[in-house]
């Protein structure tokens, strides 16, 4: 059976070329018969042999961002056309040597959170207060279900299912109730279908490389190498991480 790979995507002028790249490395490296669908955007460089959902951008709410996730899911698994189980992807995400179905249906977690008075405290950059908050939204519908309390946040591609997707949003998502306790689905997904994850990115560095700033591409190729998944953001994001990648996806 074909696995299907899902973007969401919301077009951003300025990278278009972002997914075009994430897209190129599943099509180069993942060993296994593959199709390629888009949820969201069409974006400019669309090729006739993907599949295209149009989803119309949930906007101008307090927690747009995470109400626009969770409304990207629900279409996802209204879609026919997409399998049960599926790859959930980003644009921002590139597989960066040969991989297999089994590499990415293993769960991907940061550190467990025992306190959450006590998991900031490490010294580093910390997330933004509203994200935090719905952190802290997530872990205690956790708890209150008697779930366990990884952080799954990752940005890496993860494999769902359509059945539990449904069971995850009934059980922790009353309607209407985002625009008040916005949660993040990864964590929520990640410890109510698994009691420990298979990674945790905290002990093995050997799956991951984030780019979280302007780096030397040739620091770029120390850091990913022998990595399965680069993840960058807006601000590791430059003319030197592109080439980087234009590269890896030629080699």
């Amino acid at each position: 059976m074909e696995t299907h790979f899902v973007w969401v995507y919301v077009k951003f002028s300025q990278k278009a070329d972002e997914i075009k790249h994430s897209i190129r490395s599943v099509e180069k490296f993942f060993l296994g018969e593959r199709k390629i669908f888009i949820v969201g955007d069409k974006p400019d460089n669309f090729k006739p042999y993907w599949t295209h959902i149009p989803h119309k951008q949930v906007m101008n709410l307090g927690f747009a961002k995470v109400m626009d996730s969770i409304s990207k899911l629900q279409t996802i698994v209204q879609e026919d056309q997409i399998n049960p189980d599926f790859v959930y992807m980003y644009d921002d995400q590139v597989f960066l040597r040969p991989f297999s179905l089994g590499e990415i249906s293993m769960s991907v977690a940061n550190d467990h959170v025992d306190s959450l008075i006590n998991y900031w405290k490490p010294t580093g950059t910390l997330p933004s207060k509203t994200w935090r908050e719905q952190f802290r939204i997530t872990i205690d519908k956790l708890k209150k279900n008697g779930k366990g309390t990884w952080n799954y946040e990752t940005h890496t591609p993860r494999l769902l299912n359509k059945a539990l997707i449904t069971e995850v949003i009934e059980t922790y998502i009353e309607p209407g109730s985002l625009s008040t306790q916005p949660v993040l689905f990864a964590t929520l997904y990640g410890n109510h279908v698994r009691l420990n994850p298979d990674i945790s990115l905290d002990r093995n560095d050997s799956y991951k490389c984030g780019i979280y700033h302007a780096k030397d591409i040739n620091l770029i190729r120390k850091d990913t190498l022998n990595k399965l998944v680069l993840n960058y953001n807006d601000n590791g994001w430059d003319n030197r991480l592109e080439t980087f990648i234009k590269e890896r996806l030629k080699a």
